[in-house]
């Protein structure tokens, strides 16, 4: 049974350790997956993304270990994110917008 958490998005992230990676430029939507293998090594992955088209443009993070699926929402949109550690892979659920509008656009990885 997966674990449902919402995170508190747009807040500074404090970086404890050195940053593995920092990927920008993505364009990651519904039911799609992103792959980079080393996720595999990371401890925490910060995922940007924007709403609306860039019109908003919010963060989370997310450390090894915590609940499987990750939400952030309002009344208009809501983003749902897996990362699955062992595969090295990003995964939006099929369930953010029913207008398709909400996109990672990066990630920071942090060992």
């Amino acid at each position: 049974m997966s674990k449902l958490v919402q995170l508190k998005s747009g807040e500074e992230n404090v970086y404890t350790s050195s940053i593995l990676k920092q990927v920008s430029g993505l364009n990651i939507k519904t039911g799609q997956t992103y792959t980079d293998t080393l996720i595999k090594k990371a401890k925490q992955i910060v995922i940007y993304y924007s709403i609306h088209a860039l019109k908003y443009k919010r963060n989370f993070t997310i450390s090894r270990g915590d609940a499987e699926w990750f939400w952030d929402t309002n009344e208009s949109w809501i983003i749902y994110v897996m990362i699955d550690w062992d595969k090295g892979r990003i995964i939006m659920s099929g369930y953010t917008t029913v207008n398709d509008n909400v996109c990672i656009m990066g990630y920071d990885l942090i060992l």
